[in-house]
């Protein structure tokens, strides 16, 4: 009675996550398996023969079934108690989801209404992007936020989700300073820090990111998590002056978050980090 009863407990806590109901499974299938060769002894040859052939080959398909799923599905063999309290809301996206947000954030930037009048012979401000420069794009934001990482000799975590109600916010990334997140943002713009549009581009962006930042900042909040704190990373091919990064500092209007811009020259990070 003790032994089934511990046997009960412990298959239980297999039942935590999906990747233990699949080892349980398993274990189940194969002890039964072994049980009936055992104590079948009127089984003939010919009856025997299918047994032992599933208890060879049993092993290697699993093998190769868990190669597939670690690889391609290994975000969803694990459950919420396999997580930390601060992070198991957190969710690391998908490569399928980083793969529809880039293709999202491409699609936002061909459809916007950048037009070139040919007969005025002007060109309105704003650029078309490719799916090369999208790769770019993606790059320099990356070193971006390596950068920030050698700046504050913390692990900054990429591509960070949270689910919240109905709707998905995804951050550049999400770093942990002295039990406090901090969220970042991280943008490469090729338009020049010296042209008309320049501030008022980069402040719309910056607002809209305080916005989500504090939907998700109140978020947390209910899960007694502190983020009051942003950073708001941009990098552009020509230095920022002193006066445009003073006229955007005062021109946002954040009091329930603190925000830290940061302005890089893209081509001093891709000769530091040899790119």
């Amino acid at each position: 009675m003790t032994s089934t009863k511990e046997f009960a407990e412990s298959a239980f806590k297999f039942t935590h996550n999906p990747l233990g109901i699949i080892g349980l499974f398993i274990v189940l299938l194969y002890g039964f398996a072994s049980l009936v060769i055992i104590f079948s002894n009127q089984l003939n040859v010919e009856q025997r023969w299918p047994l032992i052939l599933f208890l060879v080959i049993f092993p290697v398909a699993i093998l190769i079934s868990f190669l597939i799923l670690v690889i391609f599905h290994h975000s969803k063999l694990y459950g919420p108690t396999d997580f930390r309290d601060d992070g198991s809301f957190i969710k690391l996206a998908s490569p399928e989801e980083q793969k529809r947000r880039n293709n999202d954030t491409e699609n936002k930037i061909n459809t916007t209404n950048i037009t070139t009048d040919l007969r005025k012979n002007t060109t309105t401000h704003g650029i078309m992007f490719s799916k090369a420069n999208m790769k770019t794009i993606i790059l320099n934001e990356e070193l971006i936020l390596r950068e920030i990482e050698n700046e504050t000799n913390l692990f900054i975590k990429r591509n960070v989700k949270f689910a919240i109600d109905d709707n998905n916010f995804f951050l550049d990334g999400v770093m942990e300073n002295n039990r406090e997140f901090v969220l970042i943002e991280a943008k490469f713009t090729r338009i020049s820090p010296e042209s008309k549009i320049f501030e008022n581009v980069l402040v719309r962006r910056i607002e809209n990111f305080i916005q989500k930042a504090s939907n998700v900042s109140s978020y947390l909040k209910n899960k007694n998590i502190i983020a009051n704190s942003i950073i708001f990373a941009v990098a552009t091919e020509k230095d920022v002056s002193e006066t445009v990064m003073s006229n955007i500092n005062n021109k946002i209007n954040s009091s329930s978050i603190k925000i830290l811009l940061k302005f890089y020259n893209i081509k001093k990070l891709q000769e530091k980090f040899g790119v």
